[in-house]
């Protein structure tokens, strides 16, 4: 992000000295340098805010299943992070799929299917509830 800045900062520098000149050269030189400094400031912003939403993820939120198992999950855009603090905290990420209702979460044996304060957990459809 600081090379970003220093090139920003270094193009008006560069546009600035060539607005004082005036030949058309080097008023065409400026707008380049302007539009160029443009796009760089969009496209730095955009990725500033494609890093924030990979960030972007809820407090855990912890379930109790019906089987006795403990859940703490951790929601973000595409994934669910689930440790299940009745086997050892044992760690499993599971990458959102489509659903016709709630949302569904799975990865190789593994499925969390959330609606409203509900939830099922693991092949056997565990049923689950809000903490």
């Amino acid at each position: 992000m600081r090379k970003i800045a220093t090139a920003v900062a270094l193009m008006t520098l560069t546009a600035a000295s060539l607005s004082a000149c005036s030949k058309p050269e080097a008023k065409q030189a400026v707008e380049e340098v302007q539009e160029t400094t443009s796009e760089m400031a969009t496209d730095a912003k955009d990725a500033m805010s494609s890093a924030a939403a990979d960030f972007a993820v809820s407090d855990p939120i912890s379930y109790t299943c019906a089987m006795g198992t403990k859940l703490s999950v951790v929601f973000s855009d595409d994934k669910a992070d689930v440790t299940v603090l009745s086997d050892s905290n044992r760690k499993v990420t599971l990458l959102k799929t489509p659903s016709t209702e709630g949302t569904l979460y799975q990865a190789a044996g593994y499925s969390l299917h959330t609606k409203g304060n509900d939830a099922t957990w693991g092949s056997a459809d565990e049923v689950c509830t809000k903490a």
